[in-house]
């Protein structure tokens, strides 16, 4: 009984410490559209891109078991939130042709990724159908345009923006698993990276943007939905740039994303402190 009560006892400790611990900071996010005005987010803490996003992966062959692979993802943002996850949404996303509204953000992001397969049923040269993804290495770049012009199927106006966040993905040992038969696939992937530069000019607390995570499903075949697949993809300056290849060595995949921001790793520090204190105790009882 003494075991449980000094047990219970940490337990509230590591709380009170929690509580104790500064409220976890996020900067605000302020910006100015061409037909909004000014627009603040605060606090500000990731985006929710369009489930109509783009990923293109060159290198990817289904009948081997490892790739090296590099995909190229790219996307608007249908929504910005704040670190409750609460949705600021984004109007003019899809202008009509020709007569830019809105405003938008929008990512490209390049990423270096092994890939296995775990489960191949027909046998040697035959399609993988459920495989891993590891990420290796990789860099991303978020723009915000006052004025919503980009388009998903070619690429355009992906990047001409300003340029208000870069980071780069961090390698892991899984990143996700993909399942496919004969008519498509899909699955679920997860990301982390560091936040490498924020542009002070939007963001008044850049030294809180340190990591973030980044989540997403990928479709292809008879998975998709309301998606239409690729004929060019983004290049520097708004413009385009031919797929990687022909069809025979590139796959594309409809992708919805999630990125969110990590706050303040000082006070997420504070409360790991208690908690390893937690564990110290607990070995000392044992």
């Amino acid at each position: 009984m003494n075991s449980i009560k000094k047990l219970a006892a940490e337990l509230g400790a590591v709380g009170l410490l929690a509580v104790a611990a500064p409220v976890l900071a996020s900067p605000q996010l302020t910006f100015t559209t061409a037909n909004y005005g000014t627009q603040s987010v605060d606090p500000f803490g990731g985006f929710d891109w369009d489930s109509a996003g783009t990923a293109v992966s060159s290198g990817y062959d289904v009948t081997k078991d490892f790739n090296v692979i590099t995909t190229y993802y790219w996307a608007s943002a249908v929504g910005l939130k704040d670190k409750l996850g609460n949705t600021f949404s984004t109007p003019g996303i899809t202008p009509p042709p020709g007569s830019p509204t809105g405003w938008e953000f929008t990512i490209r992001a390049t990423i270096t990724e092994t890939n296995f397969c775990l489960f191949r049923p027909g046998g040697p040269g035959t399609p993988c159908a459920v495989e891993s993804f590891s990420p290796q290495a990789g860099s991303w770049d978020i723009y915000f345009d006052p004025l919503a012009n980009a388009n998903q199927v070619t690429g355009a106006g992906i990047t001409n923006g300003t340029k208000i966040l870069s980071g780069n993905v961090s390698p892991a040992l899984i990143g996700g698993t993909f399942s496919a038969d004969a008519l498509g696939g899909s699955g679920a992937f997860n990301f982390f990276g560091n936040v490498t530069w924020a542009d002070p000019a939007y963001f008044d607390n850049t030294g809180y943007l340190v990591l973030t995570n980044a989540i997403a499903t990928l479709q292809n075949g008879n998975r998709v939905t309301g998606w239409n697949s690729p004929t060019s993809m983004p290049d520097a300056n708004g413009q385009t740039q031919a797929l990687p290849g022909d069809v025979s060595v590139y796959t594309t995949f409809q992708a919805d994303g999630n990125q969110s921001f990590v706050p303040e790793p000082g006070s997420l520090a504070l409360i790991g402190l208690g908690l390893i204190g937690l564990v110290g105790s607990a070995r000392r009882r044992s």
